[in-house]
């Protein structure tokens, strides 16, 4: 099965200080190991550059 990662999903997993890192990192990594397919659009690029300061 493919999965679409969220932005917020995306953002929160490489923003360690973030209160929600963990949960977001571990959601991605137990995909990955599944072997799921792990999809990000440009739109989700975009967004996380836009939430940057």
């Amino acid at each position: 099965m493919s999965y679409l990662l969220d932005t917020n999903v995306l953002a929160r997993s490489v923003e360690a200080n973030h209160p929600m890192h963990e949960d977001a990192a571990r959601s991605v990594e137990i995909l990955l190991n599944r072997g799921e397919i792990v999809c990000v659009l440009p739109q989700n690029l975009y967004d996380r550059q836009q939430q940057q300061p």
